[in-house]
């Protein structure tokens, strides 16, 4: 790794890498409350199938440099994870929709696999909520996303196609720039501009 840095939300456009395409539609276009709400967003009990998708197109008006679709997967935690922005991957083998932020608990290798999804908000071990797993970064449903800004980096990402690098300090991973070379590594974003 060349060194921790960070690249602004506006700048990633997450790839789809999750089996089977948008499954959702929501009256209004959003779940009650928005994809963060209380009655089903970091919740015990699952409010909706787990691992059923929803796109909704992101108008930009928020952010003017976020306009196009975002997609969500309804996910479970095998961690708590701490904050929105995380880099989350499948923590089972058996069930890839139980996801981790964190090293220790990823049990599929970061480096090789195609699945992540990113973080909302914080959430509660075992619960279950929504993720963003494609497209432009959904700031105009989750305004905490605009908020946090920025997606962790290893410092060497350039304008390009990005896989999810090793963890380092407990963290799952960063995005880092996907090299020809990189034996088994799957491009799971694509940058539009360079870090910080």
């Amino acid at each position: 790794m060349a060194g921790d840095s960070t690249v602004a939300v506006e700048s990633v456009v997450l790839l789809d890498t999750w089996p089977a395409g948008p499954t959702k539609s929501f009256d209004g276009g959003v779940p009650l409350d928005g994809f963060t709400g209380a009655d089903h967003h970091n919740v015990a009990s699952a409010a909706f199938q787990v691992g059923m998708k929803a796109q909704v197109y992101n108008p930009g008006t928020t952010n003017p440099g976020v306009a196009g679709y975002s997609t969500f997967i309804y996910l479970q935690t095998k961690d708590a994870v701490t904050a929105a922005l995380e880099l989350c991957q499948p923590a089972s083998t058996t069930d890839i929709h139980a996801v981790s932020s964190t090293l220790a608990s990823a049990i599929i290798a970061n480096d090789i696999s195609p699945l992540m999804a990113v973080s909302l908000s914080a959430m509660t071990d075992e619960y279950f909520g929504w993720f963003w797993c494609a497209g432009v970064a959904p700031v105009d449903f989750v305004a905490a996303l605009g908020t946090v800004g920025d997606i962790a980096t290893d410092g060497a990402v350039i304008i390009g196609l990005c896989t999810l690098g090793a963890g380092v300090s407990g963290d799952l991973g960063k995005l880092e720039p996907l090299v020809a070379d990189t034996a088994l590594t799957s491009p799971v974003a694509f940058c539009i501009a360079a870090d910080a």
